[in-house]
């Protein structure tokens, strides 16, 4: 059966390109499924669903391994093209955002939070994305010798229709050429030796 979700985790394992946009949307319902079952935020058991939903594994989590929404987002964007200067402006205070310290540098921004980032349509982006991330999934999961095997096959493919081809090709062509040769040949043989006999 086809896997339909996909940790953060193996995301980012995978290197699947990952838009800010599509960080947020994850970051905001990771944090609002742990607000409402209670379970810790981790890029390992926080799942993405083809169906564009959030799902967190509850497991053993020691407190160092839970993440903020914020780390999470920060975590997911690294690497990846850059957020809008809002966005890092609250990303800078991610770190607080987890001990519940006020922030020094977010300000305004610090102050709206998450929320303000987010966009109508969070199912469809999460979606989007996830459903990127399996097809990475199953490509990387594909032994390595299936794909020289296949390039193998079209090649011997390949290769047999060229034989046929060439084959239909000579059968016709040679036949044909050689019975034109040998009528012209007859021809010229039959009129010599009418003028033989005529004279």
């Amino acid at each position: 059966m086809a896997a339909t979700r996909i940790s953060v985790a193996r995301l980012l394992e995978l290197r699947v390109p990952i838009a800010w946009q599509e960080a947020v949307e994850v970051a905001y319902a990771a944090e609002t499924r742990a607000d409402l079952t209670g379970v810790p935020i981790t890029p390992r058991n926080c799942f993405l669903t083809d169906a564009g939903a959030i799902e967190l594994d509850e497991g053993p989590v020691g407190s160092a391994g839970a993440l903020s929404s914020l780390q999470l987002l920060a975590a997911m964007v690294e690497g990846q093209s850059a957020p809008p200067p809002e966005l890092q402006e609250l990303l800078a205070t991610a770190d607080d955002a987890l001990l519940g310290f006020p922030s020094e540098e977010g300000g305004t921004v610090a102050a709206r939070g998450l929320k303000w980032f987010v966009r109508p349509g969070t199912e469809v982006e999460i979606a989007r994305l996830a459903t990127r991330g399996l097809a990475a999934e199953q490509k990387a999961r594909r032994p390595a010798g299936v794909a020289a095997i296949d390039r193998l096959r079209a090649e011997v493919s390949a290769l047999a229709d060229a034989r046929r081809g060439a084959l239909t090709f000579g059968r016709w062509w040679p036949a044909t050429a050689h019975r034109r040769r040998r009528h012209r040949h007859d021809g010229h043989g039959r009129a010599r030796r009418r003028r033989h006999r005529d004279g």
